[in-house]
């Protein structure tokens, strides 16, 4: 696991017992301003974690499928001559 991936298995753990607090201390009209605050910036920062690591996951294996393609090739008169790569 890398660094990267450690530190957004941190951020999911404290929006997973938060919302469990709120919940029972809303319920009883016992939530303040700032807990709601502080909830709504936890979820934020996952939130964004989790987008930024899906477009990194998403952008290396582009790298990897254009870097392991077989070329296309093309064959002009007796010759095969590459053309290009698959993305």
């Amino acid at each position: 696991m890398s660094s990267r991936d450690t530190a957004l298995a941190v951020l999911m753990r404290k929006p997973e017992w938060l919302p469990d607090e709120a919940a029972f201390e809303v319920g009883g009209g016992r939530y303040s301003d700032q807990q709601r605050r502080e909830l709504a910036t936890a979820l934020n920062e996952l939130s964004a974690a989790l987008r930024e690591s899906t477009d990194e996951v998403a952008a290396r294996r582009r790298c990897r499928r254009w870097a392991t393609a077989e070329p296309r090739t093309a064959v002009v008169g007796r010759e095969r001559q590459v053309v290009g790569r698959e993305l």
